[in-house]
């Protein structure tokens, strides 16, 4: 398939034949051999060159026309649509183009032919072919107005006027040759039907525990659409899950060049990084999420989490504390928040007024562990519930149980960490040692192999 040069193409939506319009007849073929495509060439583009004109009738390509007319309308540099008649098709394909494009749609009409309620607001420029100067004046007037929208590329599309500030556009000016290689909308819907089978294999994959599997048909739809964010995204968390960490920051630092507006792969490239020991980075990363997204009670978690890596224990405290009160039962918010109080103020928390609140934790916890769902995380969140309320009995059948559940020494050493801390605030002492050493004695004899 010979691939048009988008970059300097006009493409023309007009009405086709000769068409009676009120009292007059309008030979349009003529007119777009005489005028439309000599003035087109006419006009500059403003890096050097001439615009090429297209119309729909004209292409030699093979295929569906319709295929290659959205192609056209949508990646052409420019489009010049004249409403003479007011011919249906003309104003459809019109507003496909002020649907996808926000500038470089050039609007005219024959200066006889009126303008319809509907479309007053928009910019339309007159031409006349009548006269001794008529056909000159219709050159002129459409190559200036071509050449003007090339050269300001205002925002010429009364979409974008309602929309502008809901919308997001992609960079038209980057080349699309590599990435629009559909022939025909059969193609399109067959790509799409093995994308769907790709997904719904790594469903099923995931429904069997299968991670690997899941991952490997991502990747298969990925290839496919290498710039879908859902499947990036989704691709990108079973690598994290499954500790691939440096294959995830790739493909996440990807996501956020395409989609640099997405809070969700600014959250979980700062977690991947924090894995990857860059806290420096996981901080600014994260700091990133929450200005896009500050009721992301997970990704102001995560802040807290690398702050507290670098032991700003002050900026730790503040994350966490903005995480809870975006989610007020969030177990892991409240637990750290707790964490960083003690550590700050050097005591362990008041729990007086947070009984209600810790139960609800405790509840939530229960539930996982009864669903063997978040492990090891919920019982070792339900462990240190129950160090805060010194219910150490409880504490170390707990805790041991989360030792048993955890599949990596990392996990075990996160818990450790949160006991370390305490100790060094001085409180509690002779509790926080004993859990220390239970933690660290339980670990050493898991046998991590099996």
């Amino acid at each position: 398939m010979t691939i048009p040069n988008f970059a300097n193409m006009c493409f023309v939506i007009m009405p086709f034949g000769t068409r009676e319009v009120g009292k007059r007849v309008y030979e349009f073929d003529v007119l777009y051999e005489n005028i439309f495509s000599t003035a087109i060439s006419m006009a500059e583009l403003p890096e050097g060159g001439n615009l090429v004109p297209k119309r729909a009738d004209t292409s030699k390509t093979p295929g569906i026309i319709t295929d290659e007319m959205f192609r056209d309308i949508l990646f052409a540099r420019i489009v010049l649509a004249d409403i003479t008649g007011l011919n249906p098709n003309v104003f459809y394909e019109l507003g496909v183009r002020h649907s996808l494009r926000p500038t470089s749609t050039v609007v005219i009409k024959e200066k006889h032919s009126d303008i319809p309620f509907d479309v007053s607001n928009l910019r339309v420029f007159t031409y006349d072919t009548e006269g001794v100067t008529g056909f000159g004046g219709a050159l002129n007037t459409i190559r200036d107005c071509l050449s003007a929208s090339l050269r300001n590329e205002v925002f010429d599309s009364p979409v974008v006027a309602s929309l502008r500030d809901d919308l997001e556009w992609p960079n038209y000016d980057r080349i699309f040759e590599q990435k629009y290689r559909i022939q025909s909308w059969s193609e399109l819907q067959r790509q799409k039907s093995t994308v769907d089978e790709y997904i719904n294999e790594a469903k099923r994959a995931l429904e069997n525990g299968d991670s690997d599997a899941a991952i490997a048909s991502c990747k298969g739809a990925r290839n496919l659409v290498p710039d879908s964010l859902h499947i990036n995204m989704q691709l990108a968390v079973l690598l994290k899950n499954t500790e691939r960490f440096q294959e995830a920051e790739q493909i996440l630092k990807e996501v956020i060049i395409s989609h640099p507006q997405y809070a969700g792969a600014w959250r979980e490239l700062g977690v991947v990084e924090h894995k990857l020991k860059k806290a420096t980075d996981a901080v600014r990363t994260l700091e990133r999420a929450v200005e896009l997204n500050s009721d992301d009670s997970d990704a102001w978690c995560s802040l807290g989490g690398a702050q507290k890596t670098l032991k700003q224990y002050g900026k730790a405290q503040d994350a966490y504390e903005r995480g809870l009160k975006v989610s007020p039962s969030s177990t892991y918010a409240l637990l750290n928040y707790f964490t960083m109080l003690a550590v700050n103020n050097r005591s362990l928390p008041s729990l007086s007024g947070r009984e209600n609140q810790l139960e609800a934790a405790k509840d939530t916890c229960k539930t996982q562990m009864s669903k063997d769902i978040n492990l090891p995380w919920s019982y070792f969140d339900l462990a240190l519930l129950h160090f805060l309320e010194g219910e150490m009995g409880k504490f170390e059948e707990i805790l041991k149980t989360g030792i048993i559940k955890s599949t990596a020494p990392w996990q075990v050493d996160t818990a450790l960490n949160t006991y370390i801390l305490i100790r060094e605030t001085g409180a509690l002492q002779t509790e926080t040692q004993k859990a220390i050493e239970l933690t660290e004695n339980c670990s050493e004899d898991k046998d991590w192999k099996s």
